[in-house]
């Protein structure tokens, strides 16, 4: 029986570095050769994942905290928003004049400059310019006068201004959405589906056992899927909610630490 390991991106994958490091990429790619299937579980959509990442040769993604899902290149399920409660977010969004973006299957969907704004933060806490701008020139985004409501939304994101903003988004948004913040950046997840629904959906559609299962992450957008696995493995740094429910622990990214943990289980 094949086993199952599902990786989340940001702060698992990569992390201040914004790239992934070789030994970690070797390590993904041994583990396809040992007979591992592959998976990434991001809260990103696929359209807003680097070529470099994408490449590694992951079996299937599941994005967008879990309302998209692709196996061997090819959507095959999608858990959109509710029409209402998408158009009710727009509305706060709109009046407090938050930078957003609407995740669907095939573009990202921006308002208030947010590309622009989210890479202007970026250099500014540190992160290299050219590796901040060679990254989001492969994202695949519009402007939001073309988006049309008969396009399916899986997920919603944005970046925080003020604190008023935030505030906002917790105020008139948390009955229908979980709001997880890094920083300046949030994502607004569907509450009646995350990242834990699209890992039992793929071991299903694969006839996988529970037991066959592991997934990596570092953060709260990653906590369904670790209660959905027989291994959690979460970063040492991560929010006390996720080591609570950990069975083990990897060191930060830009150190390999994706590498020295499956080496440590002995799956490389």
């Amino acid at each position: 029986m094949k086993k199952i390991i599902f990786f989340d991106i940001d702060g698992t994958l990569i992390g201040h570095s914004f790239t992934v490091t070789e030994k970690n990429k070797q390590a993904i790619k041994q583990l396809k050769k040992n007979n591992y299937l592959v998976f990434l579980a991001t809260g990103r959509p696929l359209s807003y994942i680097e070529n470099e990442i994408l490449d590694i040769g992951f079996d299937g993604v599941i994005a967008s905290a879990g309302g998209t899902i692709y196996y061997q290149g090819q959507c095959i399920y999608e858990h959109p928003l509710d029409l209402k409660v998408l158009k009710n977010a727009l509305k706060v969004l709109y009046k407090y004049e938050i930078p957003y973006g609407l995740e669907c299957k095939d573009y990202y969907y921006t308002g208030f400059d947010l590309i622009n704004k989210t890479i202007d933060r970026q250099i500014k806490s540190g992160q290299d310019k050219n590796v901040v701008i060679n990254k989001f020139n492969q994202v695949k985004y519009k402007d939001i006068q073309y988006f049309d409501f008969d396009n399916p939304v899986s997920k919603l994101s944005a970046i925080i201004l003020d604190e008023i903003q935030y505030d906002m988004l917790i105020k008139y948004l948390n009955d229908d959405f979980k709001i997880v913040r890094y920083g300046f950046a949030v994502d607004i997840i569907q509450k009646k589906w995350n990242k834990g629904d699209g890992a039992k959906y793929i071991m299903k559609y694969l006839g996988i056992d529970f037991q066959d299962s592991i997934a990596y992450g570092d953060s709260l957008n990653d906590l369904e899927i670790m209660k959905v696995v027989a291994r959690p493995i979460v970063y040492e740094k991560a929010p006390q909610e996720l080591l609570d429910v950990a069975v083990d622990t990897f060191i930060d990214p830009d150190r390999d630490g994706i590498y020295h943990s499956l080496k440590k289980l002995e799956m490389i």
